[in-house]
């Protein structure tokens, strides 16, 4: 089943972002100049002293969310090796996007999630920790 993205409420989040706490130090948000309905924007990631560039995927936004990393994983903050909660395809656990709710917003709920995931890793799929 496919949905039609909110293009007005996109536009609204990713506008908004940039006023958040932590935008610019935490996390900053970048829009292609090619990406003319704003579906596909790259979420620039501060982790660990590095920079990481997700894209998302809002092409079902509100309704459904995903993305992937772009380039260099993080590592897990644990032992430094592969994330125990990014995949070999770049993709992020997919919890997050399995109960996403359209209630739910990017500032509020993904990128907070995002970041708590990265820092605080559970034992999951073989880290162990």
């Amino acid at each position: 089943m496919s949905f039609t993205p909110d293009l007005a409420r996109i536009r609204a989040e990713v506008t908004e972002l940039r006023f958040k706490q932590g935008y610019g130090t935490k996390f900053k948000m970048t829009v292609r100049k090619d990406d003319h309905d704003k579906t596909n924007p790259t979420l620039h990631i501060h982790f660990k002293r590095e920079w990481y560039k997700y894209r998302l995927d809002l092409t079902d936004y509100p309704d459904r969310i995903s993305g992937r990393f772009l380039g260099a994983l993080p590592p897990c903050p644990v032992h430094g090796g592969k994330h125990p909660h990014v995949f070999d395809d770049s993709t992020f656990c997919w919890q997050l996007e399995a109960n996403w709710r359209p209630t739910m917003t990017l500032a509020e709920d993904y990128i907070p999630f995002i970041f708590k995931t990265l820092e605080h890793p559970r034992e999951h799929l073989g880290c162990g920790f």
